[in-house]
């Protein structure tokens, strides 16, 4: 009788056993609140005093500034004159871009392999037809 069970698809599913559930601990769960620390003393944050009795070093004498102002400069020479350049010949005018645009529906039927009674071919013309001038 099991193979005929087996082979109709029947199948008894058991739940596994839930795994063991961790140990309790000894030790309470930590509690973290704010510490409060005392800053640095007044004295460290002020700047220290000067000493009446102690003389500031002697500072050295700055010597003048003395720029000596160079002379004229000398005059660059000039270029070689040179002829003046050819005449340009003008340009023929371009011709006027063509106005026909191309026909996103045609392009859409062929390389989209749309079908022809497929929603895209009967949006396509309904869209770019607004769309055109």
């Amino acid at each position: 009788m099991a193979a005929w069970a087996a082979a109709a698809g029947c199948v008894t599913v058991q739940a596994r056993p839930a795994p063991p559930a961790p140990p309790p601990s000894g030790r309470p769960a930590e509690v973290v609140e704010p510490q409060i620390v005392q800053g640095p003393a007044h004295e460290v944050l002020e700047p220290p005093a000067v000493d009446a009795t102690i003389a500031p070093p002697p500072q050295p004498a700055a010597e003048p500034l003395t720029r000596e102002r160079p002379g004229p400069r000398p005059a660059k020479p000039r270029a070689a004159e040179r002829p003046a350049p050819p005449p340009v010949p003008p340009t023929p005018p371009v011709p006027p871009a063509p106005v026909v645009g191309p026909d996103i529906c045609a392009l859409g039927e062929s390389y989209g392999h749309w079908r022809p009674d497929s929603p895209e071919a009967r949006i396509c013309p309904q869209v770019y037809a607004r769309n055109r001038g």
